[in-house]
């Protein structure tokens, strides 16, 4: 059961960072999507451990707004909202 799955700083400048508390070892992926849907940013997979992990993301050349953080685990998936502020 995949617990505390949070972004912050929450509206972020420059960097945003995922925390989550993982039950096992999983490969996981970051996508970034705009309000119109399109994918504007990727990170391949990346292998966790145990309990809590954290990830830095640095969107650079993203502009300011509303974006949505897609973050999958095995069969695991969660979107959450951020705000990109200069």
């Amino acid at each position: 059961n995949i617990e505390d799955f949070r972004i912050y700083p929450n509206p972020a400048r420059g960097k945003i960072m995922l925390r989550v508390n993982l039950p096992d070892k999983r490969k996981v992926g970051i996508k970034i999507y705009d309000v119109c849907g399109r994918l504007v940013y990727q990170e391949g997979i990346r292998r966790t451990h145990v309990g809590m992990n954290e990830v830095l993301i640095r969107p650079e050349g993203l502009s300011a707004g509303v974006y949505f953080v897609q973050f999958n685990a095995g069969d695991y998936q969660d979107v959450k909202k951020v705000v990109l502020v200069q």
